[in-house]
């Protein structure tokens, strides 16, 4: 877990999003009972693979940085267990740096794949939402 000088408050009530909870895709609903105070374009390091339904932030060593959403929630807590359960195995939460599209640093959650990573391709953009674009 990295440390960080962060611009907001600990614990953090901060969610990094960078696949199927960002805004308007299918599981975004699941983060409404923690009460969803901000969004904001962001990005943190690592690289994004494709697995076609669903993405996977892994480290990348070569400078890559993935874009998603920083979400300020009132308490993350409240949906904690929930998203963990959801994403299943594949996937642990931890913390990391985040940087907002604005500047702002902060630690954040986010959920790591830590699954086989066979089959997947890297998603070069970095960003979920564009992989497909021509």
């Amino acid at each position: 877990m990295p440390a960080s000088t962060s611009d907001f408050p600990s614990p953090p009530n901060f969610l990094f999003v960078y696949g199927t909870l960002r805004t308007g895709e299918l599981r975004h609903h699941m983060l409404a009972a923690a009460r969803i105070l901000t969004i904001v374009p962001a990005e943190v390091a690592g690289s994004l693979l494709d697995f076609w339904e669903y993405p996977g932030l892994v480290a990348a060593e070569n400078g890559s940085r993935v874009r998603g959403e920083l979400i300020e929630l009132q308490s993350f807590s409240l949906i904690a267990d929930a998203l963990d359960e959801e994403e299943g195995p594949d996937f642990r939460r931890e913390l990391t740096d985040c940087v907002g599209l604005d500047g702002r640093k902060c630690l954040a959650w986010v959920y790591r794949f830590t699954g086989s990573t066979e089959g997947a391709e890297v998603v070069v953009s970095g960003d979920w939402k564009a992989r497909r674009m021509p």
